[in-house]
């Protein structure tokens, strides 16, 4: 939805507030139902609001699964978003099965990487950072290396994963491995052409 890519939360709220009254609720609308439930939840996700983005990505949930059983990349975000819902009321252990199940759903789909696929796996591992951080690498590199492949070096989520996985490795002690993100992150603010 164009609305949320371009930060335009409440006007996108409106609009998926009225499908849902436009929608009937009958099991063939339940996929769309399903989705828009989900995009209420990131967007919930995105003002800090945990419960309600919760409620409507369980809501989302019980929809999709009604409808079939299958992977899809949408069923993947949603997972993603009640695990990122839980974090937002501080509950790593209700938020962890979530991301696990993303993250395994994103990988069954794109064995060779998708660039969504990168959200589970970076949120989980700033989740991890600070009592888990060996953990927490591992994540931050699989973020990395996706939006390495799918993004140019300047493009901000690039560069966002670029300094997680610098500065997780730095807590680690490894500045071998901290000191070539970190900087690279410097020279292209330094040079005005990335920004994070």
């Amino acid at each position: 939805m164009i609305q949320i890519k371009r930060g335009q939360l409440n006007e996108a709220e409106k609009l998926l507030q009225r499908s849902l009254a436009l929608l009937p609720e009958k099991p063939e609308h339940n996929w769309h139902l399903g989705i828009t439930h989900s995009r209420l939840a990131y967007i919930h996700n995105q003002r800090g609001k945990g419960k309600k983005a919760e409620r409507e990505a369980r809501l989302a949930h019980e929809l999709l699964l009604g409808v079939d059983d299958k992977d899809h990349a949408d069923k993947a975000l949603l997972l993603y978003n009640r695990a990122w819902a839980c974090l937002l009321q501080k509950d790593l252990e209700r938020a962890e099965p979530w991301f696990v199940r993303s993250i395994a759903m994103f990988k069954r789909l794109y064995p060779d990487g998708h660039p969504d696929a990168a959200w589970p796996l970076n949120h989980y591992g700033l989740a991890l950072m600070e009592d888990r951080p060996r953990e927490a690498v591992s994540f931050l590199e699989g973020a990395w290396e996706i939006r390495k492949r799918f993004l140019g070096r300047s493009e901000f989520w690039r560069m966002v994963s670029t300094a997680n996985l610098g500065i997780a490795q730095l807590q680690l002690g490894e500045f071998a491995k901290a000191e070539p993100l970190l900087l690279e992150v410097y020279e292209l603010r330094k040079t005005g052409e990335g920004h994070v």
